[in-house]
């Protein structure tokens, strides 16, 4: 009888031990001791960083994985001023921690020209860019200035524009960005050719195509430039047809 119950509670034993050992312990807390900016170019931005960013001495954080941390750095890209961002414990002493918050400021620009064009484009151009000297300026950016200067030249009927963009840090430490334009010839419409209609005539197609002019003898004064956007919205009134 002996046995059997030494037996009993020896094995009740270790069931509750690998009960313990199976049950996940709760990540320990820390309280934040103090917070440093690494990376930013001076106090003032280190201050904003440190402010914007959500942490504050004496917040009681989990480490590792708080989602405190991941909040700041989604709250930091948001300021579009910096890159490489990220939020560590560099020490942590009994039950407090310090953060780092590290950042890579993005460059300043420092001035950007668009080649290839006139004056007169080159103005215009700068009214659709929205780009400005002395501030930040990211890859996104960059791409978004270029789409457009593409989508002003096709809409003019340079379908077959180039824009190539040159990037030169200066001795400031700005970027300084060239924009490097080939317009490439401008295309016309020859004529509208309608294939495979069978239950609505070519007239009607082209009647709701009438914004892409054809080159006919009436029009010799005028020219026939092959529009991007008019030509996808014609299109898009032909499949209405159907």
């Amino acid at each position: 009888m002996f046995r059997i119950l030494s037996g009993l509670i020896l094995t009740l034993c270790l069931f509750l031990n690998l009960v313990h050992a199976q049950t996940p312990q709760a990540e320990p807390k820390y309280r934040i001791l103090g917070i440093t900016v690494e990376g930013a170019s001076d106090e003032n931005t280190r201050r904003v960083v440190s402010q914007s960013s959500g942490l504050a001495v004496g917040q009681e954080v989990t480490i590792p994985g708080d989602e405190k941390f991941s909040d700041a750095v989604r709250r930091l890209y948001r300021l579009g001023s910096f890159s490489d961002i990220s939020v560590v414990a560099e020490r942590i002493i009994d039950q407090g921690a310090y953060l780092v918050i590290r950042v890579k400021d993005e460059p300043l620009l420092g001035e950007y020209t668009i080649t290839g064009v006139r004056k007169s484009q080159n103005d215009e151009l700068r009214k659709k860019i929205d780009l400005l000297r002395g501030r930040p300026v990211k890859p996104a950016d960059v791409a978004v200035a270029r789409q457009r200067i593409l989508d002003h030249f096709q809409s003019k009927g340079n379908s077959l524009v180039k824009v190539e963009v040159e990037t030169k840090m200066g001795g400031d430490g700005r970027k300084n960005l060239t924009f490097k334009v080939e317009r490439g010839p401008t295309l016309e419409v020859k004529q509208i050719e309608i294939v495979g209609n069978e239950s609505i005539s070519s007239a009607r197609i082209k009647r709701k195509m009438k914004d892409v002019k054809e080159d006919k003898w009436w029009r010799f004064f005028k020219k026939n430039t092959f529009n991007r956007d008019k030509f996808d919205e014609a299109l898009t009134k032909v499949v209405g047809m159907y």
